[in-house]
């Protein structure tokens, strides 16, 4: 649990100085050039830069340690569910047995708990934050040029709709593939025995 709180702030705080570090950059060029040209902005772009310097740090601590515990919480996430549909496939009657052949569930425990895992170590904890702040700094930074944001939002998440419809069925038959795929290589690999 705590790998599930620790990842995901130390992630925003990484996520925090990518949306800042350009602000800063941007003050530096408007504030301190500027002044620069009138022989007074050497203090101001110094502290500017090192401010810089100091958000990369805080953001290496945090993209390292977002990571750690972010790949940690994931991977812990993967096990106890591999584990608890292990136990459900052990308790299994006879009928649904039947219904699932060996290499489906064998994809069921290892390739999708494996895309489990990964989407909660990139998605789950990285995008949203993303998302939250590149939007707030957007209106922070110029409001009327975030109003775009408003309409392309909208039209961004109808075409990643569409694309889903369109890729859905596509994976459902690349599972039954590989289900198939995992069934033969079981059959040879029993079958080398005899």
């Amino acid at each position: 649990m705590l790998f599930f709180i620790l990842g995901p702030l130390l992630m925003l705080t990484e996520v925090a100085g990518e949306i800042v570090l350009p602000k800063i950059m941007a003050s530096m060029i408007d504030s301190g050039i500027g002044a620069e040209v009138a022989g007074l902005g050497t203090g101001y772009i110094l502290s500017r830069a090192l401010l810089m310097i100091a958000c990369i740090g805080i953001m290496i601590i945090g993209g390292i340690g977002g990571h750690f515990f972010a790949i940690r919480a994931s991977v812990y996430f993967s096990a106890d569910l591999r584990q608890g549909v292990f136990e459900k496939v052990q308790n299994f009657s006879f009928k649904n047995i039947d219904n699932f052949s060996t290499g489906s569930l064998a994809t069921r425990l290892t390739n999708d708990i494996t895309q489990v895992q990964n989407m909660v170590m990139i998605m789950a904890m990285r995008s949203p934050g993303m998302l939250i702040g590149g939007i707030i700094m957007a209106c922070s930074i110029n409001k009327e040029l975030a109003l775009i944001l408003a309409f392309v939002i909208p039209i961004l998440a109808v075409l990643i709709g569409l694309l889903l419809k369109t890729a859905f069925p596509r994976f459902g038959a690349m599972q039954k593939k590989l289900d198939n795929l995992n069934s033969g290589i079981q059959e040879n690999i029993t079958n080398v025995r005899v």
